[in-house]
This record gives structure tokens, C-alpha cells and sequence, in this order.
């Protein structure tokens, strides 16, 4: 049995759907700013620094950030709990264990990535966060729970299908736990210009938070329906590069392991990603990585099936769903050759 729940967001869209696609990096330099004065500084303030070294820009490449992303970045460290307010003042949040974490491992410069402490320490910050919860990361577990810790979602959550629908009037975002059915659909009205904030809020929001920002999950475009499979992901990020490596030997073995006794055996990249990465919570990076392994080292028995990017497209509505769907695809020199979506490997095939 499922359960499902549906809200209206027109009385609450500016109190829950705050959420936007930024840079996590970027909020790390605006935190480690503002801690920088422990009397608090005013808004204005923040704004002038960032814009004086460049670290947000607008559309036009030179341009400034408009105030509306300025307002953006300050209010997602503020419902995150990273700001405290100081009366006209904002202050970073030093009570906050993450927030610790993160001023005192600042970026080494303002255009650094994001390293893996800030990564766990953000990700916590989100996970605590009540909207968030609510809206998209309890979706992903089995169970109830009063609070929700990194490892916590990485251990025990479950796959997780979103699926936008839109008619002449409203947009309706469906979120559907794969494993336990349980469902949670939000109708929105559509509007004139622009993406309802449902949708500007949790898929290119939240979802792209955790997917590009903080290495929560991965995802790929599931072949049946519109929708997108997300998945959870082990904690991955700080590995040394002989890590990396084994985990790619590792995965291109156990495809070995999947070959049936015929003399050839044709596996589906799709399906591989379902086996390899969805169940056993790895990114499609490694998959990918262990395809390259098997062709480089097993060149003489395995022979990559291509599909023209204008057939494996040709359902897309949008650039974003084409970008999805060629998320399916294996491609070899470094992603620049033919979008493979099977292959044929020897039952002689082997990495040693």
C-alpha cells in the first residue's frame, strides 16, 4: 500500500520552497567571510565583498550578480543554520559543530572547489534542515526518523524516481520511493515565465545540491517513463587515486562475473547501471571507469555497440531531458566518442 500527500504551495512557496541551484564552494567563501568579523556585518556589506572579488557573477560573463542571487546565497545560509542574525547583523553560526568545521577549513582561494570536509559538513547542515527533510531527503528512507545524519542517508536510503508532469494549467512534481511506494505529489499552478517554485526548489534545487554539489547521490534517466532514478551513494569522496583505481578493477570484474556461459554475452549499459551503481551505491563515474578498464585491457573481446545520438534522443521534449537521457550512454576517449548503449564481451575476456 502507498501512501501519498499532496500540498498546495501558493500559501507557502516563499516559507518552504526557498531552495536554488548555487554553488556550495561559493557559500563555503561567504561563510568564511562573514566569520571573519565576529561583530556580524550588514547585508550591504556582504554583497559589496562578494562582488568586489569576483565571486558571483551574472548571466552576461563580467557582469555582477544580480541582488537576487546575492538574496539567494544569503538566504540559504540562513535557513541553514550557517547565519545567525545579530539585529541588523549577520554572523556565522559558531554553536553549529559544522559551521566550525567549515571556517576552519576555509577555501585556498576564492575559486577553490569544494574539498571533501566542507562537503560532509554542508551536507549535514542540509540533512538537518526541516524543508529539506520534508520535501525531498526523507522520501529516500524506509523508515522514520526524528533526525537524519549523513551516514544515516547513505547507508540506509533507498532509490528514489521523480517525475514532473505538466498540463495547461499546473505542474505537478511526483516524488515515489522505489522499494517502499510511498508517494508524494505537489501540484503547482504554471506560470507565465519562469519554473513554478516547486520546481525551481527541489529538482533543479535540492536534487542538484545533492548530486553536484555535495555527492549524496547519483542519478540516470529511467527508460520506462519519464521519470529520474535517484540512488543513494557510500561515502567516496576523499579516496586516493589508488583507491579510485581499485574500486574500477572491482566493478570491472564483477561485470566479468555477470557473463553468461555463451560463447558472447551483450550487456545493457542501462541495465548495468540498475546493477552496478544503483544497488551497490556507486557512481556512474566508476561504471563508466570500469568499461574504459575492460576495453583497454580486453580490446581483443569486447566490442561496444553504438547508438546515434539523434535516436537515442528522439523521445526529449527539452535539452535538460536530452542531457539525461545521454546520461545512459558509456562513451570512451575521455567522453568524446560514439554514445554506446551495449556491449559484447568474450567469455575468454579477462583483466589479467
Amino acid at each position: 500500500m502507498t501512501a501519498s500527500a499532496t500540498s498546495n504551495p501558493t500559501t507557502d512557496a516563499t516559507q518552504r520552497y526557498w531552495m536554488r541551484s548555487l554553488s556550495f564552494a561559493k557559500l563555503h567563501w561567504m561563510l568564511c567571510y562573514v566569520a571573519d568579523h565576529p561583530s556580524g556585518i550588514r547585508a550591504k556589506d556582504i554583497n559589496h565583498a562578494v562582488v568586489a572579488n569576483g565571486i558571483l557573477h551574472g548571466r552576461t560573463v563580467g557582469a555582477p550578480p544580480s541582488a537576487t542571487t546575492l538574496y539567494h546565497y544569503r538566504t540559504t545560509l540562513i535557513r541553514l543554520n550557517a547565519f545567525r542574525r545579530a539585529g541588523m547583523r549577520l554572523c556565522a553560526n559558531n554553536s553549529s559543530p559544522d559551521v566550525r568545521t567549515l571556517v576552519q577549513n576555509p577555501p585556498d582561494s576564492r575559486n577553490a572547489a569544494l574539498g571533501h570536509t566542507a562537503k560532509t559538513a554542508f551536507a549535514a547542515l542540509v540533512l538537518r534542515n526541516d524543508d529539506c527533510r520534508s520535501l525531498f531527503f526523507d522520501m529516500f528512507m524506509p523508515f522514520k526518523a526524528s533526525s537524519l545524519s549523513v551516514s544515516q542517508f547513505r547507508t540506509h536510503a533507498t532509490p528514489l524516481k521523480c517525475t514532473i508532469k505538466s498540463s495547461d494549467s499546473t505542474v505537478t512534481l511526483l516524488l515515489e520511493n522505489k522499494t517502499t511506494g510511498r508517494r508524494q505529489a505537489v501540484v503547482s499552478p504554471r506560470k507565465r515565465r519562469g519554473s513554478p517554485p516547486i520546481v525551481q526548489a527541489i529538482p533543479y534545487g535540492i536534487r542538484y545540491w545533492a548530486r553536484r554539489e555535495l555527492d549524496l547521490v547519483d542519478e540516470y534517466c529511467h527508460d520506462a517513463d519519464d521519470s529520474i532514478v535517484m540512488f543513494a551513494l557510500a561515502d567516496l569522496a576523499g579516496r586516493t587515486e589508488k583507491e579510485i583505481e581499485l574500486q574500477v578493477s572491482q566493478m570491472a570484474e564483477y561485470i566479468l562475473s555477470l557473463r553468461s556461459t555463451e560463447e558472447w554475452t551483450v550487456f545493457s549499459v542501462y541495465d548495468l547501471i540498475a546493477e552496478c551503481c544503483e544497488v551497490r551505491r556507486q557512481p556512474l563515474s566508476v561504471l563508466f571507469g570500469a568499461i574504459d578498464l575492460l576495453v583497454d585491457r580486453c580490446s581483443r573481446y569486447i566490442v561496444l555497440i553504438p547508438t546515434p545520438r539523434d535516436l537515442a534522443t528522439i523521445t526529449a521534449q527539452s535539452s535538460h531531458r536530452e542531457q539525461m537521457i545521454l546520461r545512459n550512454y558509456y562513451r570512451y576517449d575521455n567522453g568524446t566518442g560514439p554514445y554506446i548503449s551495449h556491449f559484447r564481451i568474450h567469455r575468454l575476456a579477462s583483466m589479467r
